[in-house]
């Protein structure tokens, strides 16, 4: 008796084929894996949590990488999605993810917003914002509450690059933002290990940024750092250090690879 194999039976085989061919093509790339929302210091689970407008909270992205190394560009934004403003913004240009392993970042959410609800998405683009890969749109949200006006100047995001040998010069630039009114401070940027020995810093005092407007401050990395990891700390405070407004401690991360580090 002839057998026959029906063409349904067939095109299930087709299909499960081709989604086993996307399954091992999307694993070779960089994907977001993991993220957490903390509200002063502790984890929360809650779908759209309701919180004060002082609180602490902090955003941290986990992104995997695949079966492949791969360099790539990370963003994480904060919005007001019935207003399309975006209030914050961190990004990490030419970050190398090795095969199998991840690069964890995070995002704070400035103090003071007005009550309203506000997204956090991400992004994975090519380097240089030359091509969007993944966009999560969204990810989490969160009810502000409270009636504090805005804050006057914030950190909005920085330029750098994640990777640099001992011994070459590399900018850094941070980007601060005048949300309300005009308003003088000093911004205080400041090198440091994860240990917190500080290895660097610079600051612009009496600095004038106009309401409504982003102004850049720009430094290039000691060229005496020895290799290893350390991390950018920025912070914004009235003229002669008189008061401190705004401290975002831990806000980037870079590594120096080996090479032959400037003699002091």
């Amino acid at each position: 008796m002839k057998k026959f194999i029906s063409l349904s039976f067939l095109f299930a085989i087709f299909l499960a084929w081709s989604a086993g061919a996307h399954s091992a093509e999307a694993a070779t790339d960089v994907v977001m894996t993991k993220d957490t929302l903390t509200i002063n210091g502790v984890a929360n689970f809650d779908h759209i949590p309701n919180i004060d407008n002082n609180a602490d909270v902090v955003w941290t992205v986990t992104f995997g990488g695949g079966a492949q190394d791969q360099t790539v560009l990370l963003d994480l934004e904060i919005k007001n999605p019935a207003t399309m403003t975006r209030y914050a913004q961190n990004y990490w240009d030419n970050v190398l993810i090795p095969a199998g392993s991840s690069k964890t970042v995070s995002i704070t959410m400035p103090k003071g917003l007005p009550p309203a609800q506000y997204s956090f998405s991400a992004g994975v683009f090519d380097p240089g914002w030359q091509g969007l890969r993944y966009w999560y749109k969204a990810q989490r949200a969160a009810n502000v509450t409270g009636t504090a006006s805005l804050p006057d100047v914030v950190y909005d995001h920085s330029t750098f690059q994640a990777s640099v040998p001992a011994g070459t010069t590399d900018p850094f630039t941070v980007y601060i933002k005048d949300l309300n009114q005009t308003k003088t401070v000093l911004v205080d940027l400041e090198l440091k290990d994860l240990a917190y020995n500080k290895y660097g810093q610079k600051y612009w005092d009496n600095v004038t940024i106009p309401a409504n407007t982003t102004q850049a401050f720009s430094w290039d990395i000691p060229t005496t750092l020895p290799p290893g990891t350390y991390y950018l700390a920025v912070g914004i405070f009235d003229p002669q250090w008189k008061s401190l407004l705004h401290w975002y401690k831990y806000q980037e991360t870079f590594t120096v690879t080996a090479g032959t580090p400037t003699p002091i």
